[in-house]
């Protein structure tokens, strides 16, 4: 009797686990319901530090990251930079594109010195 009982606690015990496993994974009911993953990365702070151009290659550094074109930036969830430009780069996740620009403060032109 004993036996049996304790076979029916172990079946009970498997049966309770597997039960617990197949449950899905809790959602925040704190979020928004019109969250997107691609809407987190357009909002999260990017900052676009510099642009480095010259004929043989284009380096964008956003967050203190070196980045070429295709990179996928680092801790931002996918983003992946598209396109560099003279004072903007092109990001893109999950079909949305959006643009960052260089602040004006950090904009340098240059300029043709005269002896």
């Amino acid at each position: 009797m004993f036996k049996q009982l304790s076979q029916l606690g172990l079946l009970l015990l498997i049966g309770f686990t597997t039960f617990v496993r197949a449950e899905p994974a809790l959602q925040d009911p704190t979020k928004p319901l019109s969250y997107s993953a691609a809407k987190e990365a357009a909002e999260m702070k990017l900052v676009l530090n510099s642009v480095l151009m010259s004929p043989q290659r284009k380096i964008a550094v956003i967050n203190g990251q070196g980045l070429v074109e295709q990179d996928t930036i680092k801790g931002s969830g996918g983003v992946i930079l598209e396109r560099i430009l003279p004072h903007e780069v092109v990001l893109e996740k999950a079909g949305k594109r959006w643009r960052i620009r260089l602040q004006h403060d950090l904009l340098v032109q240059k300029t043709s010195v005269n002896h």
